[in-house]
């Protein structure tokens, strides 16, 4: 069984903003482009493939899924003054509930904060397509907004793995 700190969790979005304030105000100007975080279970915005595992309709996750993420939007936009933060892309919830909720949410912040929030796909792989939520989302905003693709390996791994590399070298100190 796992377990996951939901973004909407009271007791928790206190410190989480404290931190997305922190971290802003350490990065900025400093790194290319900041990857949003807290907005689902892992990296990307995905929380689970049904509410119902975490006791809520789809109406009410991803009402809450939708004002947790725009509240860690506003939060590093107000405190990223010239670098570009870049939600990390994925359907909430499966279902077209989790895209709609997923497409409000990065076209408002991309209305909102033009030039400054884009979208990533994390999970781009051989096997993605155009027409995939978040692989659409970067397509459709690319223009004037920050986006970017994260390469994964195939679901599959080979049958016949790679050599090991050589061991590297040790160097002796000398005195």
């Amino acid at each position: 069984k796992r377990s996951a700190i939901l973004p909407w969790d009271p007791d928790v979005q206190p410190a989480l903003l404290a931190f997305v304030k922190a971290l802003c105000a350490h990065v900025d100007g400093k790194v290319d482009y900041l990857a949003m975080g807290g907005l689902g279970a892992v990296i990307e915005s995905y929380i689970c493939p049904d509410p119902a595992i975490i006791g809520l309709t789809m109406d009410e996750a991803t009402a809450k899924w939708a004002a947790r993420c725009n509240a860690i939007i506003d939060a590093h936009a107000q405190n990223l003054h010239s670098t570009p933060f870049i939600f990390t892309a994925a359907k909430p919830f499966r279902g077209r509930p989790g895209v709609q909720a997923l497409e409000r949410v990065v076209s408002a912040a991309a209305r909102k904060y033009p030039g400054r929030v884009g979208s990533m796909n994390c999970p781009l792989n051989a096997h993605s397509r155009p027409e995939y939520p978040p692989t659409k989302l970067v397509g459709e905003f690319h223009q004037p907004n920050p986006v970017g693709y994260q390469f994964a390996p195939p679901p599959q791994r080979s049958a016949h793995p790679a050599p090991a590399p050589p061991p590297a070298p040790t160097v002796a100190a000398q005195t």
